[in-house]
């Protein structure tokens, strides 16, 4: 197998296993695998880039790299948005209450996971792996 192959197969298996990984963490309910989300399109798409790592199609691992990506990307910005709207609904909700500070302590400890370092490295690894060069190697 050469190295190229094993480099997209890694970065599929990163994108596969990757979406069972939590990616969220909420106060009070735990953390959340991105499988919940928009995970299932970046596992399939982890499946396509598998299937064409496997036979060597390597210039098409650009389309589920690039795919993944971006619906990373528009998860990663849709999370933001959303603590800040539920961060400023908070603060209007609780003015004036004694255990308004508890609230925003709770919002303040919502955060992102370690899942989201596998997914991006993954899809990375997979659009780096469709770019056509060969990898020198020194064989002994």
């Amino acid at each position: 197998m050469e190295t190229k192959q094993k480099l997209g197969i890694a970065g599929s298996l990163m994108l596969i296993f990757g979406v069972f990984a939590p990616v969220m963490n909420i106060p009070f309910f735990g953390s959340v695998a991105y499988i919940k989300g928009d995970g299932s399109i970046v596992l399939v798409m982890g499946i396509i880039a598998l299937a064409l790592s496997w036979f060597k199609r390597y210039v098409w691992l650009a389309i589920p790299s690039i795919i993944s990506i971006g619906l990373m990307a528009y998860s990663i910005i849709k999370f933001h948005i959303a603590i800040s709207d539920m961060k400023e609904k908070l603060s209007k909700n609780l003015e004036g209450n004694p255990f308004s500070g508890l609230g925003d302590l709770a919002m303040q400890t919502v955060k992102l996971e370690w899942g989201w370092d596998v997914l991006i490295l993954g899809a990375i690894i997979v659009g780096l792996t469709s770019i056509p060069f060969k990898i020198p190697l020194k064989k002994k």
